[in-house]
């Protein structure tokens, strides 16, 4: 083995949670929150995450998992839905510095889309920021993807930070 220190890494997971409903029909917090644990993440791209919906009777879902893993969390609402939010959500191990949504572009009759973006120090308060986005791109039409896709790489410019994207791209 070599005697020089190895660079840090990052484990990053991205998982669709289907507004908490299993293949089952059961919302089962507990169990989506087994499969995120079992992968030892540092940061996890949410996708299709309910907040204070009627449809999840109510739930912060992002909170709940957050809570569940121990890790910090952060919800973006792409569009509101039967009574709450409906978006994405972002967990980390470490501590939010700054936490924002970035709303993309649909066309009529297409499912809003949004961006839910997280500041963090990995390597602690001595070492670099970067930033954390989740997203998921339009189902819909791959026009509309690649538009979303410009907006999403002009609202995290290069110069500033290293910006890691995670997400459904439905592509």
């Amino acid at each position: 083995p070599s005697a020089e220190p190895q660079p840090p890494t990052l484990r990053i997971l991205t998982y669709n949670i289907h507004h908490g409903e299993g293949e089952d029909g059961v919302f089962d917090y507990e169990r989506l929150a087994g499969v995120i644990n079992s992968t030892n993440p540092d940061l996890v791209a949410l996708q299709e995450v309910d907040r204070a919906t009627g449809r999840s009777s109510g739930v912060d879902q992002a909170a709940v998992l957050g809570e569940l893993t121990g890790m910090n969390h952060y919800f973006a609402q792409a569009m509101p839905y039967s009574g709450g939010g409906y978006g994405e959500a972002v967990l980390s191990r470490f501590p939010i510095d700054e936490a924002w949504t970035v709303n993309l572009t649909c066309e009529p009759g297409q499912e809003p889309r949004a961006v839910a973006a997280i500041r963090v120090r990995p390597l602690g308060d001595a070492g670099p920021q970067l930033v954390f986005a989740g997203t998921h791109l339009c189902h819909q039409a791959a026009d509309t993807r690649l538009q979303q896709a410009r907006e999403i790489n002009e609202a995290f410019p290069k110069v500033h930070d290293r910006v890691i994207l995670a997400g459904d791209m439905n592509c």
